[in-house]
């Protein structure tokens, strides 16, 4: 904290910087001023937390240094001393934020006592301003996610989500508005380098896509954009006024895309509607517009709605070329998935348009050939890249990126079919046989010899073995296993606790109790008195 000291003498600047024991009192730095412009100069660099000034002085005095300070620095505590016992001045420094007036000669006890009022002052004060300035903070981050979920509420619910409305109105003031035009930003296709850096942060993306959205649309506070919650990858500009600069601003918007990113997205954009009643009417339009233009030829990234759906229909199936696919990943063969993604690649350059509605039911398809292939071997385990997101690439100019497009089927099907003899490899390991075995009875009362009877090898084997595959001893695992479904069968109240011990293997309670507070902590029936709870 800073102190400044206001006085056209010397010797009382150098008085007051004697009588009070700054450090013990958390002040690092006392400066000086020899009236009140030198003072404004300090205050404007400095900004002290604590003034002592004068009020007459040669220049700019006392009275008109408190006036400025209220209006341009009130948050500081300023302190009178003054060798005049004036009224007017008494009244302009309470009056102008001023906390003492000190008649000179200065009084040791009453200056401390003053400083000691003002420090106390401004520590409450600075307080309640971090405060404050963590509840901005709060607000800040909370406040776009909580209009996303009014605008995708509303446009859920135009007629009848009343809270959304008024919600909405408080802070955009839209009851005064009866038009609206709404267009779609799809973050479902992305060109390759956005898709290489963002693919696995698309929150990120959208940040950033909202932020340069709402930064163009808030000067001129005609509008909004907002992430549609309900809807996947979808961005959502929404506009009340100004619909003929609409199209403008939305080139604006990709400019500064191009500029940030290094890539402009394709908008598609509704007609005027009625606002709030025609919301679904004019998200319907805009995703329209977007969904069924080409991605295949053309160079424009903003699509107009044409006034009725597109007559192009779907006359490429990716299940066509499945069967193909699926014997390729079975075999686990690069070529062989080369040449089967290879046709289905060749036959869409075939085609003389693609929409992204074409794209997604393509998506579609591959997802249940995807489900079908993993549900032949009961595959459960979960694998980052297998699990990804499909996106559409687009090249340079905004088309379909077919060559990437190729690689990226390409890739995934290779990692499928990697997984997958992984699985089909340790489905014949005898370890494996054993664990599912284990799996699958644990309720019975199962022993480590006779597995090794049920299975033909040793003991010794098994366990040597299983340690080594699961980091457990067959024993434990059992343990463990029926341990994890004792608890979920403790959440059923209707359930005895001599009825879970049996459930999992356990025909003596009391040794079941004993092992579940062993691996647990805690007694079965603590365990479920702390689920009721």
């Amino acid at each position: 904290m800073k102190v400044l000291i206001v006085d056209d003498e010397e010797d009382v600047r150098q008085s007051i910087r004697l009588l009070i024991p700054w450090s013990e009192y958390g002040i690092k730095q006392v400066l000086e001023a020899c009236d009140g412009n030198n003072a404004i100069d300090i205050v404007m660099t400095e900004k002290p937390e604590f003034i002592f000034t004068d009020i007459i002085m040669p220049g700019k005095n006392g009275t008109e240094l408190l006036t400025w300070l209220q209006q341009n620095h009130n948050q500081g505590k300023t302190i009178v001393i003054s060798g005049h016992d004036d009224f007017k001045y008494i009244q302009h420094t309470l009056k102008n934020g001023g906390l003492d007036y000190i008649l000179k000669p200065i009084d040791r006890y009453e200056i401390i006592k003053s400083f000691e009022n003002a420090l106390n002052n401004w520590k409450v004060e600075e307080a309640k301003r971090n405060i404050d300035v963590k509840r901005n903070q709060v607000i800040s981050q909370t406040k776009p996610a909580f209009l996303d979920k009014m605008f995708s509420n509303l446009i859920l619910q135009p007629h009848s989500n009343q809270i959304a409305f008024e919600e909405l109105n408080k802070e955009f003031h839209i009851r005064n508005y009866n038009q609206f035009q709404m267009a779609i930003l799809s973050t479902d296709m992305l060109q390759e380098k956005i898709l290489q850096k963002y693919a696995n942060h698309i929150d990120k993306l959208d940040f950033i896509l909202l932020n340069i959205c709402n930064e163009i649309l808030a000067k001129s506070a005609e509008g909004y954009a907002f992430k549609h919650l309900n809807k996947e990858n979808e961005i959502v500009l929404i506009i009340w006024k100004n619909f003929n600069h609409f199209d403008a601003k939305l080139r604006k918007i990709n400019d500064a895309f191009m500029e940030i990113l290094h890539t402009p997205f394709h908008i598609g954009i509704s007609s005027i509607n009625l606002f709030p009643g025609g919301l679904q009417i004019g998200y319907k339009e805009a995703k329209l517009s977007l969904r069924q233009s080409n991605y295949l030829v053309g160079q424009e990234y903003i699509h107009q709605f044409k006034g009725k759906a597109s007559e192009i229909s779907n006359t490429l199936f990716f299940s066509d070329y499945s069967e193909a696919i699926v014997i390729a990943i079975k075999s686990n063969e690069k070529k062989q998935i080369d040449k089967a993604i290879s046709k289905f690649i060749q036959a869409i350059k075939e085609l003389n348009s693609v929409t992204l509605d074409q794209l997604e039911y393509w998506r579609h398809e591959f997802y249940l050939m995807k489900s079908y292939l993993f549900k032949e071997i009961s595959f459960e385990e979960k694998f980052e890249l297998i699990h990804k997101h499909v996106y559409f690439p687009l090249n340079k100019d905004g088309r379909l990126y077919l060559d990437l497009f190729k690689k990226e089927l390409t890739q995934y099907c290779e990692v499928f079919a990697e997984k997958l003899a992984d699985e089909r490899r340790k489905n014949q390991n005898i370890i494996f046989d054993i664990k599912r075995y284990i799996d699958n009875n644990y309720h019975e009362h199962l022993l480590l010899q006779s597995i090794a009877d049920q299975f033909f090898i040793s003991r010794e084997y098994i366990s040597r073995k299983f340690k080594q595959e699961f980091g457990l001893n067959p024993s434990d695992y059992i343990e463990k296993i029926r341990i994890e479904k004792a608890k979920i069968l403790l959440m059923n109240n209707d359930l005895y606790i001599s009825d879970v011990a049996s459930a999992v293997g356990y025909q003596d309670g009391r040794y079941f109790s004993k092992v579940f507070k062993k691996v647990v902590g805690v007694t079965p029936m603590i365990y479920k008195s702390s689920l009721k709870n």
